[in-house]
């Protein structure tokens, strides 16, 4: 009996084990959801993206600045700078669209920053390529390829207090914020973090494993990992800002919701480190309800077999006990001649 007790334990002892190992190798499901409110933000922009740029002043830059410009009407004054050209386009037209491809191999670096002023840049550049296309309309009715080079800018309207908000959502490695430094003001100015795990008892699916709160000047990195089957997975996400006259000093940031694998996100605070989303192996266990479910099973299995086991062991002693009380009482019973004579 002793024996089958050994063999019984160390059969469910192994189960237990290769069960802790699967899920220790196993590729989790830890989700990352950031909000944030930063003056600055890079994005490698990745896949096809098309963003309303309302009326926006879109300025870019093309190699032989010599060359005629087929297109729409341009002019130069309003981008600062002579090497750079302004897209003008007729009266008619109340937006721009921007339609936009780039690819894991050959990005589009995208740069967005909010002024004192309530002025909002956007810088656009690829190593190589043309970035897409700008259009004035759904239908494409009017639509002009871009450069490698484009800057946008969203100017507050001084003739009348109109306030105007731009939502562009979007797909690649971000830097919410910046680096301390003397020689750069802009800034993350605060927001949260929350990691998710899978979860079979939540009725999302998911549960909060972990919060964390990003300070002033703090810098949050977002990049794409892998998944169990290879496929690159990037962080997602939408940047919102809303332009105002310059005396509105409210909307001087911009508001940043992205969502991304956790293991791809770094926070890298000012005098604090490096701070990174890496499960250990007992919260990866923790949020495991199946395992400890399976556990629990296992132990209650275990101890109601190794309680059989010890009254089987015993029924020998007992029958013998039972046997010895009943020869016992045969023995001591009356003799029914003798109580007759």
């Amino acid at each position: 009996m002793a024996k089958i007790q050994v063999f019984l334990f160390l059969g469910l002892l192994l189960v237990v084990v290769i069960a802790l190992f699967n899920i220790l190798r196993a590729h989790a499901s830890w989700q990352l959801s950031l909000t944030a409110q930063t003056e600055i933000i890079d994005i490698k922009l990745v896949g096809r993206t098309q963003w309303d740029i309302g009326q926006a002043l879109v300025c870019e830059r093309l190699p032989g600045r010599q060359k005629a410009v087929e297109g729409p009407e341009t002019h130069e004054n309003a981008c600062g700078s002579q090497a750079w050209q302004a897209l003008k386009w007729p009266d008619t037209a109340n937006k721009q669209l921007l339609d936009l491809t780039a690819d894991v191999g050959n990005p589009i670096n995208v740069k967005i920053s909010t002024q004192a002023s309530g002025v909002v840049y956007m810088a656009l550049r690829r190593d190589s390529g043309p970035l897409g296309f700008v259009s004035t309309d759904e239908s494409d009715s009017v639509r002009r390829p871009l450069a490698s080079q484009v800057n946008v800018s969203w100017r507050p309207r001084s003739e009348v207090r109109q306030v105007s908000t731009t939502v562009l959502p979007f797909a690649g490695h971000t830097k919410v914020g910046h680096d301390v430094a003397w020689s750069v003001n802009k800034m993350l100015q605060g927001g949260q973090l929350a990691v998710f795990a899978a979860s079979e008892d939540a009725l999302a699916g998911r549960t909060l494993a972990e919060e964390s709160t990003l300070m002033l000047g703090d810098q949050v990195v977002l990049a794409g990992v892998r998944d169990k089957n290879g496929a690159l997975v990037l962080p997602k996400g939408f940047v919102r800002f809303t332009t105002a006259q310059p005396d509105i000093s409210a909307y001087k940031t911009m508001d940043v919701v992205m969502f991304a694998p956790a293991e791809g996100v770094d926070i890298e605070r000012y005098g604090g480190g490096k701070y990174s989303f890496q499960a250990s192996w007992w919260v990866k266990v923790k949020h495991q309800s199946t395992l400890v479910i399976a556990l629990v099973l296992l132990t209650g299995f275990l101890t109601l077999a190794s309680s059989l086991l010890n009254v089987l062991r015993a029924m020998p002693d007992v029958k013998r006990w039972c046997w010895g009380r009943r020869k016992k009482a045969v023995a001591n019973a009356p003799d029914d001649d003798a109580e007759e004579g």
